[in-house]
């Protein structure tokens, strides 16, 4: 799965399409180091996290 040309906005990043489709997270952390968020596509539904 993949999204592309997501812009990054105020430390955060989301693209709705259809309801079904969307992916919404954030930076966070010392120097922004750190994102999470959440995710829906072709019924797959999820959260994620990152750390640098």
């Amino acid at each position: 799965m993949s999204w592309n040309g997501l812009p990054v906005r105020s430390g955060g990043f989301s693209q709705k399409q259809p309801v079904s489709n969307y992916i919404k997270g954030e930076f966070y952390g010392r120097q922004a180091e750190e994102a999470g968020g959440v995710f829906e596509r072709n019924g797959i539904v999820g959260a994620f996290g990152a750390k640098r």
